[in-house]
């Protein structure tokens, strides 16, 4: 055997076994990235599933306060009903027609919807069986009682719709008749009361900005693409030419009513923004956050001008008070506070809630303060020394 025979023999050993380990790094490879395929895959599926799992849960919370509205619709009529079955021996319409009155043994007189026969109010002061009832041209109802009384009643509601936005009148619970995508989170009328702004949308999807024609109810414009995410907090300018914004994308922008052109965008939230207020001279705007914080920004150069902490959880509503500098806001915390945007000062709050705080507002003058929470409690509050002048709930 040649020296040549033997380094050929060599060569080709080595050769085969280059060949195998490219064989095995192949099969490695190729294997890394099936692998690597699959993951990408079950991140992608994981990433669709929290999407679809949002959107399921923010459509079951829009139904849930849908049925909320039906049950609590459904209640009063049933307690109406139930307080009415004693016997009933008196009946009048009103002059329009439109509103039918019942008296009787339990002593109030009940008010009704003559077509649908729902519940309007019940009125009481009788401490006898309502024996006679009539109502004069003008509306005024006349009761007689067993308690040797007569009465004359205001029953003509203080409020009456004047129109809706969303699904048709006589179906109310198809929301595929609404011009709305999802939830309405946010409105204000322009201060000339022309045109109203609803804010919403589609969680983790879209923000829906709508500015309206109160008048005609009509859509003047929608503002395509405002926000990645639902819309929280929405406002006009008081000179009805600015419209701000707040949502879960945690932006905060501001857009010209007129063109619906987007003017700027102002960063710094680390969460949703929740409400958004206009300072009186339109020169400032303050934002709340579920980040626990206001937020004072200059409108012309987009400069953060202050943070203002102190909340244990997210600042649910912000109001600047008046033509000052003054803000009203409440939050998750429990607390209602007025804040000086100019320094962050908290001058005065004020106690009583016992659950999560959603709304407040102030009068002009600071005179008195209004807040509403999760307890299902309105409480007024002396503004000037912060005590509580009274309660509501039902």
């Amino acid at each position: 055997q040649t020296k040549n025979d033997t380094t050929k023999k060599a060569k080709d050993a080595a050769d085969k076994e280059t060949a195998k380990q490219k064989g095995e790094l192949k099969k490695t490879t190729d294997a890394q990235a099936s692998a690597d395929r699959t993951q990408k895959l079950a991140v992608k599926a994981t990433s669709d599933a929290q999407v679809s799992l949002k959107a399921a849960n923010a459509d079951k919370t829009a139904k849930d306060a849908q049925q909320k509205i039906v049950d609590a619709a459904v209640a009063k009529d049933t307690a109406a009903a139930k307080a009415a079955e004693k016997p009933i021996t008196v009946v009048a319409f009103s002059p329009d027609g439109k509103l039918l009155l019942t008296g009787g043994a339990d002593q109030k007189i009940h008010v009704w919807y003559a077509t649908t026969g729902q519940a309007v109010e019940t009125v009481g002061g009788h401490a006898g069986a309502i024996t006679s009832l009539s109502v004069s041209p003008s509306g005024v109802v006349l009761s007689g009682g067993a308690d040797k009384l007569a009465a004359a009643w205001d029953i003509s509601p203080g409020w009456s719709a004047a129109g809706q936005l969303g699904p048709q009148a006589d179906k109310p619970l198809d929301l595929s008749t609404s011009p709305f995508v999802s939830r309405v989170l946010s409105i204000d009328f322009s201060h000339d009361g022309k045109m109203l702004v609803t804010g919403g949308g589609d969680p983790s999807r879209s923000g829906e900005l709508m500015i309206w024609d109160v008048a005609k109810k009509t859509l003047i414009r929608e503002i395509k693409d405002a926000h990645s995410d639902t819309i929280f907090g929405a406002e006009f300018s008081r000179d009805g030419k600015k419209l701000l914004s707040g949502a879960a994308d945690k932006f905060v922008k501001i857009f010209d009513v007129v063109s619906g052109k987007h003017i700027r965008s102002f960063e710094g939230h680390t969460h949703h923004v929740l409400d958004v207020s206009w300072k009186a001279d339109n020169a400032s705007i303050a934002s709340a956050g579920a980040d626990n914080v206001i937020k004072v920004w200059n409108v012309d150069t987009g400069e953060q001008r202050r943070t203002i902490g102190g909340y244990s959880k997210q600042v649910t509503s912000l109001r600047f008070v008046g033509i000052g500098e003054n803000v009203i806001s409440c939050g998750g915390d429990k607390s209602v506070r007025y804040h000086k945007t100019g320094n962050g000062q908290n001058y005065r709050s004020f106690s009583g809630g016992t659950d999560f705080m959603y709304a407040a507002a102030s009068s002009r003058d600071e005179s008195f303060v209004v807040a509403g929470g999760e307890d299902g409690t309105v409480r007024l509050w002396n503004g000037k020394n912060g005590k509580l002048v009274k309660a509501f709930s039902r």
